[in-house]
């Protein structure tokens, strides 16, 4: 038994006559008529009574053809199924941000990714802007949200925002605009810990300006 046999079985039962079916599955009636019979072989019963207007089915005609009908809704079915898989995003994608970005858009994130490419998976790690980069170069995720990236010939950066770097101060005790790092310098600060972007750019222009900055507490 298989697929050829059961659609010209079907195609012969719903239509009542061997050369409507075959003027219906563009073959020729001989062909038809030989997979219906090879069918009836395999089955070891006769599914079609044939008559001088067409043909009728059988008890055991009657039974196969709505086994052979769910069969090739099925078939139907898995061919859309895998038609629409050709054309839809398939895959993973892996994320890479800091942890404080990912506070804010893992979730919003996911959902949107579920909503646009629901066959695809999307797999969302945390790490420091400094460390992102090499995750990137080295293939440990695919994508990456980075703060003030160096430009590199092996990645793409596309800008999506801009921030403003602001000092926090207790009321009465703010400094002098604009603020040099100079007098920065003279200040107890209150910073990121070691490997937060933020804090090596800042720790970078100090040293290029000759000073040092007074980390007193880290978060």
């Amino acid at each position: 038994m298989n697929l050829n046999q059961i659609e010209a079985f079907v195609h012969v039962a719903e239509h009542g006559s061997f050369s409507k079916a075959a003027l219906v599955l563009g073959v020729a009636q001989p062909l038809l008529s030989r997979q219906v019979r090879a069918l009836e072989v395999d089955v070891r019963q006769t599914l079609l009574e044939r008559h001088g207007r067409g043909v009728r089915l059988t008890e055991a005609g009657r039974r196969l053809l709505a086994h052979g009908q769910d069969i090739l809704q099925l078939v139907q079915q898995a061919r859309e199924d895998l038609s629409a898989q050709r054309d839809e995003a398939t895959g993973a994608i892996t994320l890479a941000m800091p942890p404080t970005q990912a506070r804010l858009l893992t979730l919003p994130l996911i959902q949107a990714f579920q909503r646009r490419w629901p066959a695809a998976r999307l797999a969302i790690t945390e790490g420091f802007s400094t460390t992102l980069t090499e995750w990137l170069l080295t293939g440990r995720c695919d994508l990456a949200l980075v703060y003030n990236p160096e430009p590199l010939p092996a990645l793409e950066i596309l800008p999506l925002r801009q921030e403003a770097l602001c000092l926090y101060s207790a009321v009465g005790q703010a400094p002098s605009v604009p603020l040099t790092l100079q007098r920065l310098s003279q200040m107890p600060l209150l910073m990121p810990q070691r490997g937060q972007i933020f804090r090596a750019r800042l720790e970078a222009a100090a040293a290029m300006a000759g000073v040092q900055l007074d980390v007193r507490w880290e978060v």
